[in-house]
């Protein structure tokens, strides 16, 4: 069973519960929009949109700092190198304008905010992020 992972940075301050959000949303939809040029994995999120009536499926909001993402990556990288396939399907999220507060000024700059990762829940997708912590 293929689940939606998004992969919310807890290293910046200035994202509150509301930012978050919106950043998730930002991730689901870089996911949708990667997805409709893989025919591949477009026809894996049929599958998974197939779980609701509503057209989407599980997704699990997991929470660490950018460093741990970038960690995450590199496995993916290295054990998706290491068995020639592609199970997974991954992307970061970088907010252009990402409001970064500097005293009474704000700066909006280019920040990763989060990530997405589309996988098997038994297999890479799952074991690479069993154990994280529920965002909350």
């Amino acid at each position: 069973m293929d689940i939606l992972y998004i992969l919310m940075r807890n290293d910046l301050e200035s994202l509150n519960p509301g930012k978050a959000c919106a950043q998730a949303a930002h991730a689901a939809n870089q996911f949708r929009h990667f997805v409709e040029t893989n025919k591949t994995m477009l026809a894996r999120t049929k599958e998974w949109e197939g779980e609701s009536d509503c057209g989407f499926g599980t997704t699990i909001v997991l929470s660490m700092s950018l460093g741990k993402i970038n960690q995450i990556f590199g496995d993916i990288t290295k054990i998706e190198c290491d068995n020639g396939a592609s199970s997974v399907f991954c992307g970061k999220v970088l907010d252009e304008t990402y409001p970064v507060p500097d005293g009474k000024v704000i700066h909006l700059l280019p920040v990763e905010t989060c990530a997405f990762i589309f996988g098997d829940k038994d297999g890479v997708a799952g074991i690479i992020t069993r154990g994280l912590s529920l965002m909350g």
